[in-house]
């Protein structure tokens, strides 16, 4: 995700070092830092846009909690995407 752009060159040294030692290849720690980080990157977006979800009112357009949890999936898909 978007967090590995911010992250990379702060841990490019340490990885270019490691796969120089040949501890481990450069794609599998691209592979293991993105599956390390994607929970987070699910997680935390929809513990936020739980709290956004009810505060703007999305949750006054619903009759039934089986449309609020619909809407909710639909807000938090997109701000994961």
């Amino acid at each position: 995700g978007a967090g590995i752009v911010q992250t990379m060159p702060l841990l490019m040294p340490a990885m270019m070092r490691d796969h120089a030692n040949g501890l481990y290849s450069i794609t599998s720690w691209y592979l293991s830092k993105v599956l390390a980080d994607t929970p987070f990157e699910i997680i935390f977006p929809s513990i936020f846009m739980t709290g956004v979800f009810w505060l703007v009112g999305f949750g006054n357009f619903v009759s039934g909690a089986s449309e609020a949890v619909e809407m909710w999936l639909l807000v938090v898909v997109f701000a994961v995407l």
